[in-house]
């Protein structure tokens, strides 16, 4: 939440005026999320901003979205430290994040948006965004 206050505040927003409109969901520790990936290249730490799936399944859908032939892989992370997301999953909310970020509601214009204003992601109904998962995440393995 200090990290969502600080953000608001550079923007002239006060937390109590914006974040009335945009609702926050913290991920607590011990929290499993889960990347899917075809990348060519072996991993184990995402430095860049990451979709995670809450299920292996889910994440096994979008791991050939980003056209890479490398080896189809569903990769298992750990929240280590809460993560204070903008809550997405109604569509209401959804709108709000759009309408704050001042961008079109498709989710590429989101993400770039997020990631724009330095905001720590966002949470969906079936996946979440994290804008910097090496801050927040251990890796486990894979599925």
């Amino acid at each position: 939440m200090k990290m969502l206050r600080k953000i608001l505040a550079e923007e002239g927003l006060t937390a109590r005026t914006k974040l009335k409109t945009l609702k926050t969901k913290t991920l607590q520790p011990g929290t499993r999320l889960y990347h899917g990936t075809s990348a060519m290249a072996e991993f184990t730490q995402l430095n860049k901003e990451s979709w995670f799936g809450f299920d292996p399944h889910t994440a096994k859908k979008w791991a050939t979205w980003g056209g890479d032939k490398g080896r189809t892989r569903v990769l298992v992370f750990t929240v280590w430290t809460p993560v204070n997301l903008i809550d997405t999953i109604a569509l209401e909310d959804w709108e709000a994040l759009s309408d704050f970020l001042q961008v079109e509601d498709t989710t590429y214009e989101m993400r770039k948006g997020v990631l724009k204003k330095r905001l720590p992601g966002w949470y969906g109904e079936t996946e979440v965004l994290i804008s910097d998962p090496e801050r927040f995440l251990t890796y486990d393995g894979e599925v």
